[in-house]
């Protein structure tokens, strides 16, 4: 019972398939957050329930891993509190990750590959994460995505939905 507690206090962590520490005191030294069970039903006193909903889209820095994981980090927070629903990039090449194009996979999804993003947002009332796929099906190609300037209807190229492992550029201009 004690271990169980101990294994839901960090946050699902779980290396035993990896080789690394089996004793949970262990783990618990390279853990840096913890899971607050009352956290999960925090929903931002600024989302608004009209129906509408507000996104955040999220861009991962350029540098490597650890300052493309500090971005994701504070931009979840973000989302959270300000009830919006954030929206993960398609997944592409991450610097110092994509050197070895020919003997290894080199476009990672911060939403799939990382980060249980889709168990975080389940376990969490108020935080919403999808897809940019899921992002321009619901809004682009239904026609509720406008040009801010022109109030223009406007789609992506070429109608394209699934952006994962392309240049997004096109998506941004």
């Amino acid at each position: 019972e004690e271990e169980e507690q101990m294994r839901e206090n960090l946050a699902g962590l779980n290396c035993e398939d990896h080789g690394g520490p089996l004793d949970m005191l262990e783990a618990g030294e390279m853990v840096y957050w913890r899971d607050v069970p009352s956290d999960a039903e925090f929903v931002s006193p600024i989302k608004k329930n009209d129906g509408k909903k507000r996104y955040l889209t999220f861009e991962p820095d350029g540098g490597g891993f650890n300052n493309a994981r500090m971005s994701l980090e504070t931009v979840v927070v973000m989302a959270h509190a300000m009830g919006r629903t954030l929206v993960m990039p398609p997944s592409q090449g991450i610097y110092l990750l994509r050197k070895d194009r020919d003997k290894q996979r080199v476009h990672f999804s911060f939403k799939d590959d990382f980060y249980h993003m889709e168990q975080i947002s389940y376990e969490h009332a108020g935080l919403d994460i999808i897809s940019t796929e899921e992002f321009l099906k619901a809004e682009a190609m239904t026609g509720r995505l406008r040009n801010k300037t022109s109030g223009e209807v406007i789609f992506p190229p070429n109608n394209r939905t699934d952006w994962d492992g392309m240049d997004p550029k096109p998506l941004k201009e």
